[in-house]
């Protein structure tokens, strides 16, 4: 399941079929990311997994660090939800790997979007429409039906945002522990808008 969301209007045609009109555009404006807890950690014992994590210039950065003897992995995931209807569509993006007594740097950013889209249909859009909307918006050939991962067309403050690091361990439950990030948009400033602007 994904979302698609995007400035629109319904146009009432009087004796035919309604039209809908849609806008995708990137974010030209800045973004702002903001974490509770600068670490988490998730530990069974005998494994750990740590992650530090600092905010950057519209984005994050950090490193998950894993101590274990065996073969258990680090993983660090970045979730977006949004709720759809009587359902909640969910994202997971995997940012970073680490395998046993090793840290890795990673860094996020949020997804700016597309280069304009205008799309017109007749009445909602159908299985077909959607596919080509997400062909134009750089999806791969078959949109979320034929998907493997995970595809993102843009990030913006209407999702919710979790990071969610997991202690995976062979033939055993996986740990985690998340913490909720919150992503701030700031319009561009237009011309005009301070003193001395010419």
């Amino acid at each position: 399941m994904g979302v698609l969301m995007a400035s629109g209007a319904q146009l009432n045609v009087a004796y035919g079929s309604d039209m809908w009109v849609m806008y995708f555009t990137k974010w030209v404006g800045d973004y702002a990311v903001e974490v509770g807890r600068a670490q988490l950690s998730v530990s069974d014992g005998e494994r750990s997994a740590y992650l530090s994590i600092s905010r950057t210039e519209g984005g994050l950065e950090g490193h998950p660090s894993l101590y274990a003897p065996d073969d258990s992995e680090a993983r660090l995931e970045l979730v977006r939800e949004h709720d759809v209807f009587l359902s909640r569509a969910r994202m997971k993006e995997v940012v970073a790997r680490a395998k046993p007594n090793q840290s890795v740097a990673f860094t996020w950013r949020p997804v700016r979007g597309p280069e304009p889209v205008l799309v017109i249909t007749k009445g909602v859009p159908s299985r077909s429409d959607v596919l080509q909307i997400l062909e134009a918006l750089g999806a791969p050939p078959g949109g979320f039906f034929n998907m493997t991962d995970d595809y993102v067309v843009g990030d913006g403050d209407r999702l919710r945002y979790r990071l969610r690091l997991t202690l995976a361990r062979r033939f055993r439950r996986d740990l985690d522990a998340e913490e909720e990030l919150r992503l701030k948009m700031t319009p561009p400033r237009r011309l005009g808008d301070l003193p001395g602007d010419v």
